[in-house]
């Protein structure tokens, strides 16, 4: 799982659209500890409020772009941070603790 975290970090894909497919698939799964951390890289980035609080109706809401879209109807599909979310809930792992770093993309945080 580190070796993929460490492959989408390099493939090109921007770190704001990576945390926000990270941030609707721990609200899929229900893991506050991931939510709560991929919330605050993404206002570490300077998201927009609005965005991040209307992410689990994005498909109603008309401030995600096309590519965001389609990446976010993947998620739903099939994605990597699901095995993250189910580690995270199972060793009950405390929001509220998580802490971004300067640079949001560093470490390999779910």
């Amino acid at each position: 799982m580190i070796g993929l975290e460490r492959y989408l970090r390099g493939c090109g894909l921007e770190q704001g659209l990576l945390h926000l497919v990270k941030l609707r698939a721990s609200q899929v799964n229900g893991c506050a500890y991931c939510i709560d951390t991929h919330w605050k890289d993404l206002e570490a980035l300077a998201e927009d409020e609005q965005r991040l609080y209307s992410l689990d109706a994005w498909r109603e809401c008309p401030w995600y772009t096309v590519r965001e879209r389609a990446a976010l109807a993947w998620t739903e599909a099939v994605a990597t941070i699901n095995a993250w979310n189910r580690l995270a809930i199972s060793a009950r792992t405390e929001p509220g603790t998580y802490r971004p770093r300067g640079d949001a993309s560093a470490g390999v945080e779910s």
